[in-house]
């Protein structure tokens, strides 16, 4: 029913990136992640599947699936973290070297999670904007969560980088703005 006209965003001044990136931010915040925390919490552990899959709570009664595709030979140090985000499109894990310490993220609505996406009702989809939230904003903070959980667990001694195709690429990209100890991604 309603109309708005197409963004426009201006180019930031030469040597003014800082400030023009925090201000981009600060509206994403105020519009789009009203309900962000100044930080996300880590995420908690709630069981183990074996030595390699791990299922995390983000948020209270959200739970998202973390497995370990790791290469890196026993007893080695890995170099960095790399979380790959599977949102249908996922990065295979060889591309990476085998000194990573890979892991395989199924945020809510994805893998254990799936919920039913007809078309319509797409009643979860659609639910979520009742409550003044989108499915990939969630998305965005259990990326932001594991990343934490996953700093945690290494004791912040490694770089995090994180991984998407498609969707997950952009909704890793939103989760960089916001935890600021992802080292960027791939």
């Amino acid at each position: 029913q309603h109309f708005v006209p197409t963004a426009q965003l201006d180019s930031p001044d030469s040597g003014d990136y800082k400030n023009w990136k925090e201000g981009l931010v600060e509206r994403l915040r105020a519009v789009v992640f009203r309900s962000f925390p100044e930080r996300i919490p880590p995420a908690g552990l709630e069981s183990m599947d074996g030595p390699e899959v791990w299922t995390l709570e983000t948020e209270s009664g959200i739970e998202v699936s973390l497995r370990s595709l790791s290469t890196t030979p026993q007893g080695s140090r890995p170099e960095r973290i790399v979380l790959i985000v599977n949102l249908g499109d996922a990065v295979p894990a060889s591309e990476f070297k085998r000194t990573d310490a890979v892991y395989l993220l199924d945020p809510r609505g994805v893998g254990a999670t799936k919920w039913s996406s007809r078309n319509p009702p797409n009643y979860v989809a659609r639910s979520h904007a009742l409550l003044g939230r989108t499915v990939d904003e969630g998305r965005v903070w259990d990326v932001a969560a594991v990343s934490r959980y996953l700093l945690d667990h290494y004791e912040n001694r490694l770089p995090l980088v994180v991984a998407g195709r498609g969707a997950g690429a952009v909704v890793s990209a939103y989760a960089m703005l916001f935890e600021s100890e992802i080292g960027g991604g791939v």
